[in-house]
């Protein structure tokens, strides 16, 4: 058994170095892999593909004339959207803990610190707020998957964030996404209330005017029913009235003759 144990640690040993030299050689897997690491953020957070949020979606950079593809962009209430860029940057960082050598690690320091600006600079020309068909704050949010990496720059120099937010960039990670998430998740919750509400109220709405339409009618008929009844009233009374009194004239009329009669 410590013989299998010792097998699977130098396996798992050997793995994490071959991806760490996977991801410290290619730039592009290093994309995948954070765009990866963001997608399975929010899936977790229970946001559905195509429902909250889409990805790599085409849209027209009308001032560029170009074609733009955002990584992620979070659908909101009311036709807005956050657009989130992931950005990784590994390879001065992990050669800045592997060093050994002061100089070197500070060279590695100053590398990593480039190259999160560079991610910041690059992002901000993408200008993904002119996209057409979006609707978007001025801030795009730039997803730095590998946290430490982030507060190493920040150490380094504090007006990271600063000149990010100056560039309309927001840097998050996967903490500070998630709390965002959660914002988004109490957004449209509180849309969906407010939907309720309203479909509530519009069938209260309805079926107020059903009542109302109901007594209108009610009181149609009323109206309709005394007229009736002041119209055909007298029109019966007349009629019973004269009736009478042809009876009466023919019963005087009878009597008449057989008073002559009986004289005779």
């Amino acid at each position: 058994e410590l013989e299998l144990l010792q097998q699977l640690n130098t396996q798992l040993s050997d793995d994490a170095k071959n991806l760490t030299s996977a991801l410290k050689s290619e730039v592009k897997m290093q994309g995948n892999w954070g765009e990866d690491r963001l997608n399975m953020i929010l899936e977790v957070e229970g946001l559905q593909k195509y429902v909250d949020y889409s990805r790599e979606e085409m849209y027209r950079d009308t001032d560029a004339e170009i074609n733009r593809r955002p990584d992620f962009i979070l659908h909101l209430p009311n036709g807005k959207h956050l657009i989130i860029d992931s950005k990784v940057s590994l390879t001065a960082y992990v050669n800045y803990f592997n060093a050994s050598d002061p100089e070197e690690k500070k060279a590695y320091l100053k590398q990593h610190l480039r190259s999160v600006n560079d991610h910041i600079e690059k992002l901000a020309d993408k200008t993904y707020q002119s996209l057409a068909g979006l609707t978007t704050p001025d801030y795009v949010f730039m997803f730095m998957p590998v946290e430490p990496a982030l507060t190493l720059a920040m150490n380094q120099s504090p007006e990271v964030i600063n000149n990010a937010l100056k560039r309309k960039i927001v840097l998050i990670t996967p903490t500070t996404l998630i709390a965002t998430l959660k914002v988004v998740k109490i957004i449209w919750q509180k849309e969906n209330q407010v939907k309720n509400v309203e479909g509530i109220f519009k069938q209260c709405g309805a079926l107020y005017d059903k009542f109302v339409g109901f007594a209108e009618d009610m009181i149609k008929i009323k109206a309709k029913l005394k007229a009736g009844i002041q119209s055909g009233y007298p029109q019966a009374i007349n009629s019973v009235l004269s009736q009478h009194n042809i009876l009466i004239m023919r019963t005087e009329h009878e009597t008449d003759i057989l008073d002559k009669r009986n004289i005779e």
